[in-house]
């Protein structure tokens, strides 16, 4: 499978993705009060930043560019838009559900690397797939069905 500046390699497609369920889930861990939902959250922004490391250090071996200006740039809308909406009651059900969408994103961009993996017949990079993809299902069921608990959000009955 052949990849361009239009179409990044999923490897960097998915280190992006992770960049944003960390911060996502990071700022819903943190509005919670202390239990159980807060505490999958938390699970799942270690997850993603581990993840990370081990995403950058897989694509620095594979000489895989990550990061890009338009990551960038919708990091830092993302943050406007955050400070803009973040004190309205509606926005923080919104972003629940944003945060579940980019969860399920992620979960997609990893699909997709093992795939991209496989047909490369890079081994390695299937079998961290597949043990990426196991646990993070994990988590996100786990906090999905906390996030339910509390009806955070409607989006939470969608299946991860």
């Amino acid at each position: 499978m052949r990849f361009s500046r239009a179409r990044p390699h999923p490897l960097a497609e998915l280190v992006e993705r992770e960049e944003v369920v960390y911060g996502l889930c990071l700022r819903e861990a943190t509005r919670l009060p202390w239990g159980p939902p807060a505490a999958a959250l938390r699970a799942l922004v270690a997850h993603a930043n581990e993840s990370l490391d081990d995403l950058r250090r897989l694509a620095r071996a594979r000489r895989i560019r990550t990061g890009s200006a338009r990551a960038v740039a919708l990091d830092a809308l993302g943050r406007l838009v955050d400070r803009l909406t973040g004190r309205l009651p509606i926005a923080r059900e919104s972003s629940v559900a944003r945060m579940l969408a980019a969860v399920r994103a992620s979960l997609e961009g990893a699909r997709a690397l093992r795939v991209a993996a496989d047909e490369a017949g890079d081994v390695a990079l299937v079998r961290w797939s597949e043990r990426w993809l196991s646990t993070r299902m994990r988590l996100a069921k786990e906090a999905a069905i906390e996030l339910a608990g509390l009806g955070r959000a409607s989006a939470v009955a969608r299946p991860v």
